[in-house]
């Protein structure tokens, strides 16, 4: 499903594809394509919106081993990313601590990605979801200048080279 809309004065085009299962439970011929599909859209987005069911089997973290396969994909591929958990509805303020607690500890090295509790059936949530959206790609679209990079980077490059063969002597953004 492919949509357009405005929201704070900006257009806005979303992709909704199909929600991915693991692949051994993708038996139908129709879902294998549909699956690939979803993953072949990922070059051409801007931003990835994630969206996960909060209820699931873990009691400590929504997020599966394919969730963070997805992330994996998303990242590698360079896109911005923004994690929406559903149905926050259907959880006390404790769970919804506790989920955005244990969201976040899975994805200690990404913490740069934004996670966000949800409610698509009332509605709750989803401008905030847009928004961060709108956050990640203008940061994403940022370039920084050389003198900062270099400013920054390479001390700790002089303290910590990658290898002893190798040796840094400059540091330039080449693209965004």
């Amino acid at each position: 499903i492919e949509a357009e809309f405005v929201f704070d004065n900006k257009k806005y085009r979303i992709i909704d594809t199909a929600g991915l299962r693991r692949k051994p439970k993708v038996k139908e011929r129709i879902e294998y394509f549909s699956v690939q599909r979803t993953i072949d859209f990922i070059p051409s987005a801007d931003v990835v919106i994630l969206l996960i069911d909060s209820k699931t089997d873990s009691y400590f973290s929504p997020l599966t081993k394919q969730d963070k396969n997805i992330i994996k994909l998303v990242l590698d591929r360079g896109k911005a990313l923004v994690i929406a958990i559903n149905k926050k509805d259907l959880l006390s303020d404790q769970k919804q601590k506790e989920i955005l607690k244990y969201t976040k500890m899975a994805l200690r090295n990404f913490l740069f990605i934004p996670v966000l509790l949800i409610s698509a059936l009332k509605n709750q949530g989803i401008d905030m979801v847009i928004k961060k959206a709108q956050d990640v790609y203008e940061f994403g679209c940022k370039k920084i200048s050389d003198e900062l990079i270099e400013k920054t980077v390479m001390p700790i490059l002089k303290t910590n080279p990658p290898s002893s063969r190798t040796r840094v002597l400059r540091l330039k953004q080449t693209g965004i």
